[in-house]
C-alpha cells in the first residue's frame, strides 16, 4: 500500500500534460493507483478497450490472446506499448515514461534521437523481458524512447512472466532478448546500437 501511495503522491506532483493509458485484454487485477489517478488528475486519462488501436505486431510467435498497456498523447496512436501488466522494474519504468510523456521529456541520447528520427520505415520492435531484470528495464526504455522518435515505429515490451510458452518456443536462454522487424538480438543493447541497427533494416527509397 506504501508503494501504491508513493506512486499516487509522484504523479500528483509530476504530471503536466496530458497522457493516455490504454488497458486492453482481460486484467481485472489492473492497478487499482492507475484508476484512481484518472480519477485525481486531469491529465492522465485510462481508456479500457478490446484492443490497443494502431499497428499490430507482425510476428508469428507473438501472443495473440494478451494484456496490453499502452501510452499515447491524446489524438495519437500509441507506440509505447506493453505486453502484461507491468509489474517489478517494468512498472518503474511505466511510471518514468508516463511522466516523461506528460514533460516531453526525451530519454535518449542526441545522437541516438537523431539517428531513429531519420529512419524510414515503418519498423517494429519487441524487448522480451523479466519483470526482475536491469539490463531488460534498460533496453526496454531504449525501444520505448526510439518508438516515441520515429514516427513510424512501435516498440512492445513483452512480459515473459505472462507468456512463460515464448520461453522454450523462441529458445530463450537468457533476457533481454530484442527483435527489430526481422532481426534478434540476444542480451542487452545500447541505444545507439540499437538506432544503427534498425537503420540497417531502412529499405532503400525509390526515386
Amino acid at each position: 500500500m506504501a508503494q501504491w501511495e508513493w506512486l499516487r503522491e509522484r504523479l500528483e506532483a509530476e504530471l503536466w500534460d496530458d497522457v493516455v493509458v490504454w488497458v486492453a485484454g482481460e486484467d481485472p487485477a489492473a492497478p487499482a493507483w492507475l484508476e484512481e489517478m484518472a480519477t485525481l488528475h486531469p491529465a492522465l486519462r485510462v481508456i479500457r478497450a478490446a484492443r490497443v488501436p494502431g499497428a499490430e505486431p507482425p510476428w508469428a510467435w507473438f501472443p495473440r490472446a494478451r494484456v496490453e498497456y499502452a501510452l499515447a498523447y491524446p489524438e495519437e496512436e500509441p507506440r509505447v506499448r506493453f505486453v502484461g501488466r507491468p509489474q517489478g522494474m517494468e512498472l518503474d519504468l511505466l511510471v518514468e515514461e508516463i511522466l516523461a510523456f506528460s514533460r516531453h521529456r526525451r530519454l535518449l541520447d542526441p545522437a541516438a534521437a537523431d539517428a531513429a528520427r531519420a529512419w524510414q520505415g515503418p519498423h517494429r520492435l519487441a524487448v522480451l523481458t523479466t519483470p526482475d531484470c536491469p539490463q531488460c528495464s534498460r533496453t526496454v526504455r531504449t525501444a520505448h524512447a526510439l518508438a516515441r522518435e520515429a514516427a513510424e515505429t512501435v516498440a512492445w515490451e513483452v512480459d515473459l512472466d505472462a507468456h512463460p510458452d515464448l520461453l522454450r518456443r523462441l529458445d530463450i536462454r537468457g533476457v533481454p532478448v530484442t527483435f527489430a522487424d526481422d532481426l534478434r538480438r540476444d542480451g542487452p543493447v545500447p541505444e545507439w546500437i540499437l538506432a544503427q541497427l534498425v537503420a540497417g533494416l531502412d529499405r532503400p527509397v525509390r526515386s
